[in-house]
């Protein structure tokens, strides 16, 4: 599984009813941030992240010292460090592939120019990042 993050700023809505709702106004996508992944092997009841480590354990398998869920500041499950206003619009395509590498190919318009941006972190931690304004 992999996500981003979408940091939520109250507002008055009383004057639009539902706003709060928009994905537009304050609480668009320039509030995304962070690229995460966790796998579970065992249908959702211990999660690990890319190096196959315990991230959270949960029902049955909870165990003392390991969180029972996964949260933003949880160490382990950010993949890529992506700042607020960094531009993230969409995750065009997510992927795990068979030796526990992480694939996201993302679209971002930080600059102001849409770009093209593939992500990818293997199981051991190698990163690399590859941008262009267009992928042929």
């Amino acid at each position: 599984m992999s996500w981003c993050y979408r940091k939520f700023i109250e507002f008055d809505s009383s004057t639009v009813p539902g706003a709060h709702k928009q994905q537009a106004g304050p609480n668009g996508p320039e509030n995304n941030y962070d690229l995460n992944y966790a796998y579970s092997d065992d249908l959702g009841e211990t999660w690990m992240d890319s190096m196959g480590i315990i991230l959270a354990a949960l029902g049955d398998k909870e165990e003392p010292g390991v969180e029972s869920s996964i949260t933003p500041d949880l160490k382990g499950a950010r993949v890529f460090d992506i700042p607020m206003n960094s531009g993230i619009l969409n995750q065009e395509g997510q992927a795990a592939d068979c030796e526990g590498g992480f694939w996201v190919l993302n679209r971002e318009n930080g600059s102001g120019q849409e770009r093209w941006i593939l992500y990818h972190r293997d199981r051991t931690g190698m990163m690399t990042i590859c941008s262009k304004q267009k992928f042929d």
